[in-house]
C-alpha cells in the first residue's frame, strides 16, 4: 500500500468512526458541519500514520497539508476522538489569514463580478491556477469569508432565538477584536430588529454609523457616546417642548 492509499485509508476510518457519534460529526452527507466541511474541502488533507490512543483512552488522528507555494509551510492538526477540543471556525479563521498573507497569492479575479471571471475561476476553491494569471492562486474566502461570516454567525444566533441584548452583546465582541466592522454590525442588528417587529427609537444618529462613531451596537450609551451626540446637538434627552402644544394652550382654561 503506497501513501496516497494510506492517507486515504485515514481520512475515512476517522470520518467513519466519528460518524457513530453524532455529537462528533466532521462529515455528514445531510447536515454537514459548516467550517468542518470547508477545511475538509478547501485544504487537501492527508494522514501520513495510524491513529495513536492516548493516555485517555482517546484516539488521536494526524492530518497534515502542504499546499507547496512559496511562502507557506506545511500544517499539521491533531484531532482526537471522541473528546474534540477543536475549534473549526478558529481553525478556518487562521489558516485563512496565514494563507492570505503570502504577497500576490489572493486571485483577483476571484473578487469580480462573475460575468468578469476567468472560466477557471468562476466555480475554483481553494488553490486553482487563474487563467489570466497563468499561475496558482487562492480563492478568498475558501475557508473563511472573513467580516461576511462573522455576520452569519449574529444572524444563525438570531435563528436559534438568542435574546437581543445577547445578539449585541456578541457583535460588540467581535467589533472589539477587529473581525467585523462597526457599520456592518449596525446593519446585520437592524435587519434582526426589522425581523422581530422592533422599531428603533433611541440613540439615533441620523446616518450610518462609522469606527469612530461607535464603540459597539448596544442600546446603552457610555459617557464618551453621550458627550459626542450632545456636541452634535443630537441628544435625544435635551428636546424641549414646543410652545404651540396643546398643553400651553389658553383655549378652554378654567379661571
Amino acid at each position: 500500500m503506497d501513501k496516497r492509499e494510506r492517507s486515504i485509508q485515514g481520512i475515512l476510518r476517522y470520518i467513519t468512526a466519528i460518524n457513530c457519534n453524532s455529537a462528533r460529526v466532521f462529515w455528514r452527507a445531510r447536515n454537514p458541519r459548516y467550517y468542518e466541511q470547508r477545511l475538509l474541502l478547501g485544504l487537501p488533507w492527508y494522514c501520513p500514520n495510524s491513529p495513536v490512543v492516548l493516555d485517555s483512552g482517546d484516539l488521536e488522528w494526524t492530518f497534515s497539508f502542504d499546499l507547496r507555494v512559496a511562502g507557506l509551510e506545511a500544517k499539521t492538526l491533531a484531532i482526537s476522538y471522541p473528546k474534540c477540543s477543536v475549534s473549526f471556525e478558529a481553525l478556518s479563521r487562521e489558516i485563512e489569514k496565514y494563507i492570505g498573507s503570502v504577497p500576490n497569492l489572493i486571485c483577483d479575479c476571484c473578487l469580480l463580478e462573475d460575468k468578469a471571471r476567468c472560466k477557471a475561476c468562476l466555480y475554483a476553491v481553494g488553490l486553482h491556477k487563474c487563467e489570466k494569471k497563468d499561475r496558482h492562486t487562492w480563492r478568498k474566502g475558501t475557508l473563511h469569508d472573513g467580516p461576511m461570516d462573522f455576520q452569519r454567525v449574529v444572524w444563525n444566533l438570531h435563528r436559534r432565538g438568542v435574546p437581543m441584548p445577547g445578539l449585541k452583546k456578541k457583535a460588540d465582541e467581535f467589533i472589539a477584536s477587529g473581525d467585523l466592522p462597526v457599520g456592518m454590525a449596525e446593519t446585520i442588528i437592524k435587519t434582526i430588529e426589522a425581523e422581530r417587529g422592533k422599531q428603533r427609537l433611541v440613540n439615533q444618529t441620523g446616518g450610518e454609523a462609522t469606527d469612530g462613531d461607535r464603540a459597539g451596537v448596544s442600546d446603552q450609551l457610555n459617557l464618551a457616546d453621550m458627550q459626542k451626540d450632545r456636541a452634535r446637538g443630537i441628544y435625544t434627552g435635551a428636546r424641549k417642548p414646543s410652545m404651540t402644544h396643546p398643553i400651553f394652550s389658553t383655549r378652554g382654561r378654567v379661571g
